[in-house]
């Protein structure tokens, strides 16, 4: 299924510019044969597409793998592994906007991995791909329910909303589950938090449940079933929705324990398990730990890894601990709770 879209942006303050198109290739339900074979959305007008193929493996002790291109008429221009599963697909985006301001438009894949049970999740995976550096190996990261209104234009110019759903609490409501966006800006190959936007929340009670159904079903009504019809921003534009200057999964300051100077060299795998690696200054084996990655005090999104790859010699950071609560210590454990916050 092949939609195209030109949509207007919603705004966080007025501001000139134009909407971003958007052109998608969507998994029909019958469709059975796309997995093993190219799929690829309709040409931007400026003739740019996507393209989605399993390269199949030969030999049993290898597995299949997925390419994404980039193409132009006959040309391609960039080509890379998707780090997704082979079978995980709902279909795919192509977008193309100004992310930076400059002038030129970035080209943005935004696939839709896969769906959970339950609550009903959607996961993606979202490329950027920049003109200037066509060849090189896309920004990668990660988002929980991608929408097109996630190109949000703002006073300082375009910004990408990242969700996810975490955790939190409330002095009234005590514990609960929040869709949480964050905005960021896109500056040569990276994402920058940024800071003079609060980051959103917004609490799942029954009457957002009800919102987030009523989409879902006008998907299912309209045969678009995977288009993403889930609007993030407007989610997070309800009375409810907490607007906080500090960012919630950053423990606050009083309960550091202690921070220690170092590089950070992105994700790395030791026994079969992928994880943020920090070298401390001054050893010579990288700390591998299940933890955050932070900048400028705001959560980087899942799987973030900026264009070209981490150095390999890393970047500056620190590794912060905190004490796992407030008060003195009881009888639930005190491992403390691991943060790591690049430099700026």
């Amino acid at each position: 299924m092949r939609l195209a879209v030109l949509l207007p942006f919603v705004l966080a303050a007025p501001a000139l510019g134009q909407s971003p198109e958007i052109v998608r290739f969507r998994l029909a339900d019958a469709d059975t044969t796309w997995l093993t074979q190219t799929r690829c959305t309709d040409a931007l007008a400026d003739g740019t597409r996507a393209c989605r193929r399993v390269l199949l493996s030969q030999s049993d002790d290898d597995a299949d793998s997925v390419r994404f291109t980039v193409e132009r008429g006959n040309t391609i221009l960039n080509a890379w592994l998707d780090e997704e599963a082979p079978y995980q697909s709902h279909g795919f985006d192509l977008v193309r906007t100004d992310l930076n301001g400059d002038g030129r438009a970035e080209h943005v894949i935004a696939h839709h991995v896969s769906e959970g049970n339950g609550l009903g999740v959607r996961w993606w995976t979202l490329y950027i791909v920049d003109d200037r550096a066509m060849a090189a190996t896309p920004l990668r990261l990660g988002s929980e329910e991608h929408g097109d209104d996630a190109f949000v234009r703002t006073a300082q110019g375009m910004r990408l909303l990242v969700g996810s759903w975490e955790d939190g609490t409330d002095p009234r409501r005590g514990p609960g589950l929040y869709f949480t966006g964050r905005l960021y800006r896109y500056d040569a190959g990276r994402l920058v938090p940024d800071e003079a936007q609060p980051v959103r929340r917004r609490r799942y009670l029954n009457s957002f449940a009800d919102e987030r159904g009523r989409q879902y079903l006008q998907e299912e009504a309209r045969g678009q079933r995977g288009v993403p019809g889930q609007t993030p921003w407007r989610w997070l534009q309800h009375p409810s929705t907490q607007r906080l200057a500090a960012d919630p999964a950053m423990p606050p300051a009083r309960r550091r324990l202690s921070a220690q100077a170092g590089r950070y060299l992105g994700p790395q795998v030791r026994d079969g398990v992928v994880g943020p690696a920090f070298l401390p200054d001054g050893e010579t084996v990288p700390h591998q730990m299940a933890t955050h990655i932070f900048q400028n005090g705001r959560l980087l999104p899942a799987m973030y890894v900026p264009a070209g790859g981490w150095p390999r010699e890393g970047v500056p950071a620190r590794l912060l601990a905190f004490a796992p609560y407030d008060g003195p210590p009881r009888d639930t454990g005190g491992e403390p709770v691991y943060r790591i916050e690049l430099d700026r």
